[in-house]
């Protein structure tokens, strides 16, 4: 009777561990497992404009052209995304803003 309790018990703790290495391949696949456990980057805001977000790490320089663009990133979000990579979260606002 214990051998089969026994017996049950690391059956469900296979089981749990195996649901636990299914949710970490499947947060892995989508990019979400950097939003959970974070990235390490830290994103700024950088060139002429303003205009760039970029891991603070990154050597970038832009082109200092104005363009009416620009104005679009003023009020936007520079974070890392679900990619692991810093960006621009993309809005409703900024996009339509980028399509004027």
């Amino acid at each position: 009777m214990i051998e089969m309790v026994l017996k049950k018990k690391i059956l469900i703790i296979l089981l749990a561990l195996i649901g636990l290495a299914l949710i970490g391949v499947i947060l892995y696949a989508s990019g979400s497992l950097n939003n959970l456990l974070g990235s390490g980057k830290k994103c700024v805001i950088t060139g002429c404009s303003n205009e760039i977000c970029a891991d603070s790490s990154a050597q970038l320089v832009s082109s200092c052209i104005w363009s009416n663009k620009n104005a679009c990133y003023k009020g936007a979000e520079c974070k890392v995304q679900s990619n692991g990579e810093c960006g621009w979260t993309k809005t409703a606002q900024l996009t339509q803003c980028l399509m004027r």
